[in-house]
């Protein structure tokens, strides 16, 4: 019985660690071509017309930091200026996810006028796959 109040007793300690990182260390954006987006209109706006390309991602999360990267070199493609480049903080937009059909992260997601056309889920994906699923759509 002692076993199992400890693992509890470890699993909330736990727990809490994870939600004060969320809250402290979200990803800085600040330095990149992508916009941040926080509410639904906002997302539905940007994806309406054209291509865009939408990086789902909890900042706190190894895998979306070791995919990040490829993500942003696609943004800063000077051939993509006409493509839409977004990221959502999974975790904070319920809003936009459960109706988009994005159930985890990382998450990168191809639209064109609105409609979803690819999608790439987990690591791995590299600079040049993403060019080339944005190209097929171009």
């Amino acid at each position: 019985m002692k076993h199992v109040f400890l693992f509890a007793g470890l699993f909330l300690i736990f727990l809490s660690a994870c939600d004060e990182k969320e809250k402290d260390d979200l990803a800085n954006t600040a330095s990149n071509s992508v916009e941040d987006i926080n509410s639904l209109a906002v997302f539905e706006t940007r994806i309406a017309s054209g291509v865009s390309m939408v990086f789902f991602h909890a900042s706190w999360c190894t895998v979306c930091a070791e995919q990040r990267p490829a993500f942003e070199a696609t943004s800063a493609n000077q051939a993509f200026a006409n493509v839409f480049f977004g990221e959502v903080e999974f975790e904070a937009n319920n809003d936009i996810n459960q109706p988009y059909g994005i159930t985890g992260f990382p998450s990168i997601v191809f639209y064109k006028d609105g409609v979803e056309q690819s999608r790439l889920t987990g690591k791995g994906h590299s600079q040049a796959t993403l060019e080339a699923t944005i190209n097929a759509l171009l």
